[in-house]
């Protein structure tokens, strides 16, 4: 009974990916731009960036610049309706809706699942004026009870320059880094989370995990992007004990090659006996060439207890990723992106490997297989496969 589920399951994705891949194949190879920045501005999504929703160099120049076009700041007029000196509207309200469907989900320690309608995503966000800029996302999916509608993040932003920004909001703190390395959530290629973002330690703090926090950024000079600030503790939804302390730099080597480093250092009281003072720092390099981007990070995670009764003492990893992907553009055909990922995680190494179809810029679907290729003694290697489609609009 339980082999012809999993025939019957097997068949379904088939199915699914099949009527994709015709799709494919007698749509149009020129793309739409739907979501709303791209209705706003009328540029396609592949203006911003290398495969939505990986960001390429002009889409980070307009995140810096709060969610503007960079040389929009003399002529807001075009795109909104100038009411008067001291108010600015959109003329056209900036929200966009993501659907994502995983019509086959298999895991090796588990039956396969049918996950139709696995998450959807209401975004409201763009420049509010000349100088201030939002983001707001609403989020409901699967594994929220009975499809509960949760905020996901919320930013606001004082953009008079790309030099000098002050945000505030909720969410993860390195949300104004435009750049792809330490970004997981909305711009995220992988179903898989990038490792190293999801470690917690045991103070439970997760470079990826939301926090209250206020700070600044900015691009100086075209080459050095840096942000910095304060910030409570994961999941600490009234900002409680907000003393920590977040800084990142990057650094534009050359237009292909950016360096940079970051740090997170503060105390987090995860509700137990045990109070933590954590540490999260490191390093991380992207490349960028035409259709060829990759990226990677290495991180120091370091948690040491501050009140620690008998037999609890100060816990350590290293952990990083890299991860590669590139643009095929086959005449006549929609793009094709490959994507690979190996994440190093202390006695842990994990495979992402994933195929990804582009209907149009902002439709894809992607077949993606995770792996574990190591694991501590004794404890035994898992994989998964998924099928999964994401719409935009």
């Amino acid at each position: 009974m339980l082999q012809q589920q999993h025939v019957r399951l097997i068949a379904t994705a088939g199915i699914a990916l099949a009527v994709f891949c015709v799709v494919s194949f007698i749509a149009p190879p020129t793309a739409d731009a739907v979501p709303a920045w791209a209705r706003k501005y009328g540029i396609e999504c592949e203006a911003c960036h290398t495969a939505w929703p990986s960001l390429n160099a002009y889409g980070r120049d307009f995140k810096i610049a709060g969610y503007k076009i960079p040389d929009e700041l003399e002529i807001m007029d075009e795109y909104s309706d100038l009411i008067s000196d001291f108010l600015a509207m959109d003329k056209s309200f900036p929200i966009s809706a993501v659907f994502k469907m995983r019509p086959y989900d298999k895991k090796k320690d588990r039956r396969a699942r049918i996950r139709a309608g696995h998450e959807s995503e209401v975004i409201i966000g763009g420049s509010v004026n000349k100088d201030f800029s939002a983001w707001v996302e609403f989020e409901a999916e699967d594994e929220f009870d009975n499809y509960e509608i949760r905020l996901e993040q919320l930013t606001v932003a004082w953009n008079p320059r790309p030099e000098a920004n002050v945000v505030m909001g909720y969410g993860p703190v390195f949300w104004a880094d435009p750049y792809d390395t330490l970004a997981d959530g909305g711009r995220r290629m992988t179903r898989n989370h990038k490792g190293p973002l999801s470690a917690s330690g045991r103070a439970g703090q997760r470079l990826r995990g939301n926090s209250q926090w206020v700070g600044a950024f900015g691009k100086v000079s075209d080459r050095v992007f840096y942000t910095a600030g304060v910030s409570a503790g994961n999941n600490e939804l009234e900002g409680d004990d907000a003393a920590d302390f977040y800084g990142r730099v990057m650094v534009d080597v050359t237009p292909e090659i950016m360096v940079g480093g970051y740090i997170l250092d503060g105390t987090n009281d995860t509700g137990s006996a045990v109070e933590w003072d954590f540490q999260r720092y490191g390093f991380d390099v992207q490349v960028e060439t035409g259709d060829f981007k990759a990226y990677g990070m290495y991180m120091s995670l370091t948690d040491t207890p501050t009140n620690a009764p008998a037999g609890v003492g100060e816990f350590s990893q290293n952990l990083g990723y890299v991860e590669a992907m590139y643009v095929l553009r086959p005449a006549g055909f929609p793009m094709v992106v490959p994507v690979a990922r190996i994440d190093f995680l202390d006695d842990y190494t994990d495979l992402t490997a994933n195929l990804q179809f582009y209907v149009k810029q902002n439709i894809k679907a992607y077949a993606e297989y995770w792996a574990n290729l190591s694991v501590p003694s004794g404890k035994d290697k898992n994989n998964r496969f998924v099928i999964q489609i994401e719409l935009a609009f």
